[in-house]
């Protein structure tokens, strides 16, 4: 026997958690959850309704890419141009089928390989993240009788695109799960959209920071209406040594060193970010490899590109822009093409960039760099490029879209040790706000696995870990939120939540001062979370 999900769920004060017999006042019904991820085992017994109505808790998937692999029940989104989305009629039908997998076959539905070269039909991570907030097993996830709404990403973003190159799927992706909140509706003839939360496991480690970003700004524009939430997770970048700060006195130089693995399948991103007082420290990049050699024609000025030359051979490019629209700062991003076709092996010889940063101008500029998160590999120094350890520091570690001012960011602590996760990102944002906002379950075992939750094509569950299991918590604690609101005839705003989130949540202790930037308001208590909002519910209008 194998406690799957009830350590999470307990911790985490869940209602009836520790007695499976006892019902629960609330379960997410009436709620859509929706997931951006990869892989919805549809088919699983645990989103699948016990008795009477549709047979499948999921509603729609939406598979972002054009698989050629599809059935014919897929058809072209309402209101998008590209992907095709497969509904609860056809899913249902599916369903018929004598087992599981002839389901997915049925439909054409195939998992993708993990960038670790293990096969996601033994798990996928979508899935998992779907158990833990809205699964319906024997130990039921935090929402279990929400509808559930999936968008499959494309392939090349879950193989080491950058968030910026996916802010498209993922602004598309969150507008399909509210639009889907709607179409449901009206099914049902409802008056009015129900109320939907969006669950993203997902971020890279580049980007601005500080909300500004076309995807945060996207999102949160859609938060302004009522019943809409997104969560997201901090990011696992705490340890990564791919960010750091500093401050470049006027006239002076400070000197980064960029670790970067000399045989790569894959390419390396960097991008360096820093406020400018009109035109008064406007910054100079130079760019050296191990030789001191510089790898480019002159300086790099704002308004400038520059082609990375090193052998003869061009290796990347260094792009200085003067102003981004999001936020009005300059903008440095360097791009080094991949130096070989072989698969990446962790461990191999790496290679010391050196990128000095002059300040031309008469007052000093804060600088913060970011390395862009690399999925080729593990994460270990061979694969992912990183800086050296002596200029690295690990605040502002949040995933590159987990900033915006309306979404909910999710930190991860250890349930069996009461620890934060060593890996879970700090903050705060660039711009000094307070994030993460909270922490959750995203382990449940003293050697650090992950919560146990549900397999795509085996009975039995596996273990994944992460701030990409933390989230997954929160988002169903939101739709029992919903849910309660609902009943009462409330609709509540994305501020509102966050709220009710953070006003609840319980302390949490940590021994670093440092730690203090990576536990927001402290632990997810559902129950306390539900009181506070009863009590908000309560006071005269």
């Amino acid at each position: 026997m194998r406690p799957q999900l009830q350590d999470g769920l307990r911790a985490a004060n869940a209602p009836s958690a520790a007695s499976v017999a006892r019902p629960r006042e609330f379960t997410g019904r009436g709620v859509v959850v929706g997931f951006i991820d990869n892989g919805c085992a549809f088919a699983h017994p645990n989103f699948r309704r016990a008795a009477g109505g549709n047979p499948s808790r999921v509603r729609a998937i939406w598979h972002q890419a054009r698989s050629t692999q599809l059935s014919a029940q897929w058809r072209q989104p309402r209101a998008f141009s590209y992907g095709l989305e497969i509904t609860g009629r056809d899913l249902d039908a599916a369903l018929a089928s004598p087992s599981p997998d002839k389901a997915y076959d049925k439909v054409g539905l195939r998992f993708f390989e993990s960038s670790q070269g293990r096969s996601f039909d033994t798990f996928t991570h979508g899935t998992h993240v779907m158990d833990i907030a809205a699964g319906s097993g024997p130990v039921s996830g935090v929402a279990p009788d929400a509808e559930i709404v999936f968008v499959q990403l494309p392939g090349f973003a879950l193989r080491g695109a950058t968030a910026e190159a996916t802010s498209r799927f993922l602004l598309d992706g969150v507008a399909y799960v509210f639009d889907m909140a709607d179409r449901l509706a009206k099914e049902r003839g409802a008056p009015a959209p129900l109320p939907a939360v969006v669950n993203i496991s997902y971020g890279g480690f580049c980007g601005p920071h500080d909300g500004s970003s076309l995807v945060e700004r996207g999102i949160d524009e859609m938060l302004d209406a009522p019943n809409r939430a997104v969560v997201f997770c901090a990011g696992n970048g705490h340890e990564s040594h791919c960010h750091t700060s500093r401050i470049v006195e006027a006239g002076e130089t400070e000197t980064i060193r960029w670790i970067v693995p000399v045989d790569d399948c894959t390419p390396n991103f960097l991008e360096i970010w820093y406020v400018r007082n009109d035109d008064r420290n406007p910054l100079a990049v130079t760019i050296r490899d191990d030789n001191g050699t510089p790898l480019h024609k002159a300086a790099v000025l704002p308004e400038a590109r520059e082609i990375l030359v090193r052998n003869q051979a061009t290796i990347g490019v260094v792009v200085h822009r003067r102003m981004d629209p999001g936020n009005g700062c300059s903008h440095v991003v360097i791009a080094l093409d991949p130096t070989t076709k072989a698969p990446c092996v962790a461990g191999t010889q790496t290679s010391t960039l050196e990128i000095s940063l002059h300040n031309q101008g008469v007052v000093a500029a804060r600088v913060d760099a970011w390395i862009e998160r690399d999925d080729k590999g593990d994460l270990s120094p061979g694969v992912q490029s990183r800086f050296d350890a002596r200029d690295s520091t690990s605040s502002i570690t949040l995933s590159s879209i987990a900033t915006g001012r309306r979404t909910i960011c999710v930190g991860a602590y250890n349930t069996a040790t009461n620890a934060l996760l060593s890996y879970s990102a700090g903050g705060p944002t660039r711009d000094g706000r307070k994030k993460p906002d909270l922490i959750a379950p995203g382990a449940s075992d003293l050697k650090q696995p992950g919560i146990l939750a549900a397999a795509a094509r085996r009975a039995h569950p596996l273990r994944l870990g992460g701030t990409s299991m933390a989230a997954p918590f929160v988002t169903g604690t939101v739709a029992l939120l919903f849910e309660a609101a609902a009943r009462q005839g409330v609709k509540l705003h994305a501020r509102d939540i966050l709220n009710i989130l953070t006003e609840s949540a319980a302390p949490h202790a940590v021994d670093n001062p440092i730690d203090a930037d990576r536990i927001g308001a402290g632990r997810l208590d559902i129950a306390a979370a539900i009181r506070a909002l009863a009590i908000r519910l309560a006071r005269p209008t």
